[in-house]
């Protein structure tokens, strides 16, 4: 199996590559990098049996790139064999659907239901949780052709970075080149932006992905839900124009008459007036916009399925996350919106992971943290170091990323099972 695993290495590369949970591409870490391993043979199934005792309850997930996770039943038969007990399982890459759904186009067939497969499989063994990108809606280098995909049906929802504001294709969302001009941008600036961004400033915008997530919430017997990407992409890339529009309303309202008509006659000279006049105000109007798509996300959620897990996949770095993406997680926990939140610690220098770790934590109010694990990045022994780290340090587990790349790493479950994950651990 491991063989034939190895075998499919090259296909996988590249989709992989495009479907990294968030943060991954921070660490400059290309496609080459990244060892992946995928299943050959739909049906194929794993022995799952173990004598193993079971030791202390805690988190240990896999974090499951959808595009190399078409076979949900054997990815869980493989998260068991490493004693794993939580399967990340991503259903939203980008504004698709890799599970059977009304609401947006399906990257799979109905019959390949990868989510349902994986939930099916379960047995008791192990709890899925449903990975979602929530604001990264398209790879810039091959935006959808489906008319029904949100950057086609709603390109007024997406964010306009600061450069092209007062353009005039940006004017213009529904004239093919606001999405060519929007495209080449990103695509020219792949480590400020992995795609385009939805923005959540945008009230129907978070009442779609609400949607989505309730949806998947109601018809999945699953444990919980996983927010990723659930931030803006960085400090300069925008809002959508009507978020502009509400930003400088807002304004006006705070500021005196006089001050208010002296914006205005910035504003018809430089568009970018009350964002530069007022930074402090604007990087709380984005944070505003992201914890409140959190909630609505929460909320609706619960509401199908009072017991699911809501998580988030988090910036590590507590002031990058909050000036530079406007993902102020630490409040999400401590006003008990989020249960869990997963740091991305991807770095090769074991102090900087101790260090973030530590940090996570001590910020982690009434929730849960589990330490994001690049293993990826790691040889199999310092992979399992830094489990132990994690428990030192008091987090609540870890997930690592990702599960295709663990697998294809030389002797890693030995390594595993006869250090860190010697003992199981119920889900």
């Amino acid at each position: 199996m491991r063989r034939l695993f190895l075998l499919n290495v090259v296909c996988l590369l590249a989709a992989c590559a495009a479907t990294d949970p968030d943060g991954a591409r921070s660490t400059n870490v290309t496609a080459v990098d990244r060892p992946i391993a995928v299943s050959s043979g739909v049906g194929k199934r794993l022995d799952r049996s173990d004598a193993a005792p079971f030791g202390p309850s805690e988190m240990r997930g896999t974090w499951m790139v959808a595009s190399a996770s078409r076979e949900g039943a054997l990815k869980g038969d493989e998260l068991v064999r490493i004693r794993g007990n939580a399967a990340f399982l991503q259903v939203r890459s980008r504004g698709d659907a890799w599970y059977t759904s009304s609401l947006e186009p399906m990257a799979v067939k109905a019959e390949l239901d990868p989510l349902r497969a994986c939930v099916d499989a379960a047995n008791g063994d192990y709890r899925v949780h449903a990975w979602v990108n929530m604001n990264l809606v398209a790879d810039a280098t091959r935006l959808p052709s489906d008319p029904q995909h949100v950057v086609r049906a709603h390109p007024e929802w997406l964010c306009i970075p600061e450069s092209l504001i007062g353009r005039a294709a940006m004017n213009a969302p529904r004239s093919p080149e606001f999405l060519a001009e929007l495209g080449r941008f990103c695509a020219g600036r792949k480590n400020e932006y992995e795609g385009l961004f939805a923005d959540p400033a945008v009230p129907e915008y978070r009442s779609y992905v609400a949607a989505i997530v309730a949806d998947i919430a109601r018809r999945y017997p699953i444990a919980g839900v996983h927010f990723d990407y659930i931030r803006y992409a960085n400090p300069t890339s925008g809002v959508a124009a009507s978020s502009l529009r509400a930003f400088e309303a807002q304004v006006n309202l705070e500021v005196d008459v006089a001050q208010a008509s002296e914006m205005r006659a910035r504003r018809s000279k430089d568009p970018l007036a009350y964002v530069k006049r007022f930074p402090k105000a604007y990087l709380q109007f984005r944070q505003n916009a992201v914890s409140e798509m959190v909630k609505e996300c929460a909320t609706r959620a619960r509401e199908v399925s009072p017991d699911i897990v809501v998580s988030a996949a988090v910036f590590a770095d507590i002031p990058d996350a909050r000036a530079g993406r406007a993902q102020d997680w630490p409040k999400w926990l401590a006003d008990g919106v989020i249960d869990a939140a997963a740091p991305m610690i991807y770095t090769k220098d074991p102090n900087d992971f101790t260090r973030k770790l530590k940090a996570a934590v001590a910020a982690k109010g009434p929730g849960k943290i589990w330490a994001g694990i690049g293993a990826w990045l790691l040889t199999p022994a310092e992979t399992s170091r830094r489990i132990e780290v994690a428990r030192g340090a008091e987090a609540s587990g870890f997930v690592l990323f990702s599960h295709h790349a663990l697998l294809g790493i030389e002797g890693i479950e030995s390594v595993l099972k006869s250090g860190p994950l010697r003992l199981r651990s119920r889900p």
